[in-house]
């Protein structure tokens, strides 16, 4: 209980200087989404692993879950078909999700209040990070 109080006022100390002069603080607003930093190239590569994965990933699982079922009709064992069909189903079921992950998070974030402001100063970004193939990804006085 010493030591938890001991590093509790250490934390306290640290950091209320910083928090007592934070509306001091002079701070301009950097857009990491404008079309001339080099931060989009970033968003877009990553776009395109995304993308990989986004196919790849169910595919894969949708194939191994296939082959498991196969595995089990040719042993004609009941039971394991049945074990064997409900984890391709369960498989078939992960990998839609993992498709539409994306699709599912934009829908809930925009639920959200207050949202819309903060995903219109990075519109750009997400745009890059959720369609890289997209015209209004590219990046503009970089070399590409």
């Amino acid at each position: 209980m010493k030591k938890l109080i001991k590093y509790l006022s250490l934390f306290i100390i640290l950091f209320t200087p910083s928090i007592a002069f934070a509306d001091e603080l002079e701070i301009t607003p950097v857009d990491i989404c404008s079309s001339n930093s080099g931060t989009l190239k970033v968003f877009q590569v990553v776009g395109y692993i995304l993308y990989i994965i986004k196919i790849l990933v169910p595919l894969i699982i949708i194939i191994l879950g296939s082959i498991e079922f196969g595995k089990a009709a040719i042993s004609k064992d009941e039971k394991s078909i049945m074990v064997a069909a409900n984890s391709l189903i369960n498989k078939f079921i992960l990998g839609v999700l993992i498709f539409m992950v994306p699709t599912i998070l934009d829908a809930a974030l925009s639920l959200v209040s207050g949202t819309k402001e903060a995903t219109n100063n990075y519109e750009t970004c997400t745009t890059c990070l959720l369609s890289p193939f997209s015209e209004d990804c590219d990046a503009k006085d970089l070399m590409d």
